[in-house]
């Protein structure tokens, strides 16, 4: 309302408006010079450029308002409507990129400035004055914005049009063991685009429309079970499976996420499915339960190796299903394997408890063999023989004897 009537003030004072007695260019700078010279509260709510895209539109149309009329069109209205009046354009908003930049760890592409209306003159006034630094023939960063990891990872999806965080830069991300960002991030593209960048590490990929991905932050990012195989070559076994283990924990549907990505890398020359396949075929094979600290993970690979008979990981007590659960269970065996952690296990009330189910699988009939970190670690070979020695003892006696073997041995 206020532009309006100013707009009836300014025709007051000026001859009737054709397309052919005044440029819209003159206008807008009459215009602009009044509007400096009004009260602070006009000045606050009325932009030049929004009075010079209604008066553009009006004169073309041959429409003007009449003195204490209203405006048929209003501001916005008319925004899209405006032809090439010379080499006057409309005035972009100055305050867009600077909050797009707040965003994005101040950051801005070439395709997001157009999307603004921010015509090249203005990026180079930004760039000459030393505001703005250019990364790339596309990329701007802001002068002043630190130099983190956020903002390289902006930079380099903002590089290209069609790519997502990936590798190492997303293992970090989703905050995988012992991941941390590379120095330059490494994202993924189309295998049919240009692998060259100052600015990214680039990976293209014939499965890159069908690979998940996730909007982290505004970042495109490849979701944790695709990252998982792409990290998988650079990192050990059993890593991996420590990796794949966590993520489980956390999201139990990530098991037919793993699978249905194991079948579409399935005949194809990929790296890291050697490591892959034996963890798929587990998960594949049914009661797959993910362990639930390093010191298990270590124990199941040293035991697992074994082919002890019906060996299970996380089992419910044997005698009381309902009242909790034993690390390791061999139940050919009747054996319970628990692993006593370092930290875990050193308070009394630990120690009393565990002591206490000790006594209760024994009066149940079940013998315990017990293992410390340092033992599964410093000797791993010397824990195997504990156990397949008390496997061939217990077959023995049971065979001449066919006595279970009720004793404990810890």
């Amino acid at each position: 309302k206020d532009e309006h009537r100013f707009l009836n003030s300014v025709f007051a004072f000026r001859p009737p408006l054709t397309s052919t007695s005044v440029h819209p260019g003159s206008i807008y700078r009459t215009v602009s010079t009044l509007v400096w010279e009004l009260p602070g509260r006009l000045q606050s709510s009325v932009h030049p450029g929004s009075i010079y895209r209604t008066v553009s539109t009006l004169d073309l149309m041959g429409t003007e308002p009449g003195l204490g009329g209203k405006c048929p069109f209003t501001p916005l209205a008319c925004l899209g409507r405006i032809p090439h009046c010379g080499r006057m354009n409309a005035i972009p908003n100055r305050q867009a990129p600077g909050e797009l930049a707040s965003k994005q760890h101040g950051v801005l592409s070439y395709r997001q400035l157009t999307e603004l209306g921010i015509q090249k003159s203005f990026i180079a006034s930004r760039c000459t004055s030393g505001e703005w630094i250019a990364q790339s023939r596309t990329i701007w960063v802001v002068a002043g914005s630190p130099d983190t990891i956020h903002r390289r990872l902006w930079i380099a999806a903002l590089s290209r049009d069609d790519c997502f965080i990936s590798g190492r830069s997303a293992a970090a991300i989703h905050q995988f063991n012992r991941f941390v960002h590379p120095n330059m991030p490494e994202i993924t593209i189309p295998y049919s685009g240009d692998g060259r960048s100052r600015t990214a590490r680039v990976t293209r990929s014939q499965f890159f429309k069908t690979t998940a991905v996730l909007d982290i932050d505004g970042l495109p990012v490849a979701t944790a079970p695709e990252t998982v195989f792409v990290t998988a070559p650079w990192i050990s076994p059993r890593r991996t499976a420590r990796i794949v283990d966590d993520l489980v924990l956390r999201n139990p549907d990530a098991l037919a996420e793993l699978q249905d990505i194991y079948l579409r890398y399935q005949g194809h020359r990929m790296r890291g499915m050697a490591t892959m396949r034996p963890i798929i075929l587990e998960i594949s094979a049914g009661g797959y339960v993910p362990t639930e600290s390093e010191l298990e993970a270590v124990a199941w690979e040293i035991f697992a190796e074994a082919d002890l008979p019906g060996l299970a990981r996380q089992a419910p007590l044997p005698w009381a299903p309902t009242a909790g659960r034993v690390d390791l269970y061999v139940p050919d065996w009747r054996l319970i394997i628990e692993l006593d952690g370092r930290l875990w296990h050193s308070k009394t009330e630990d120690f009393e408890r565990d002591r206490a189910r000790d006594n209760a699988a024994t009066a149940a009939g079940y013998n315990v063999l017990r293992f410390t970190w340092e033992a599964l670690v410093s000797d791993p070979a010397s824990c195997l023989r504990t156990v397949l020695a008390f496997g061939s003892r217990f077959q023995h006696q049971s065979a001449t004897a066919g006595d279970p073997g009720w004793t404990v041995a810890s």
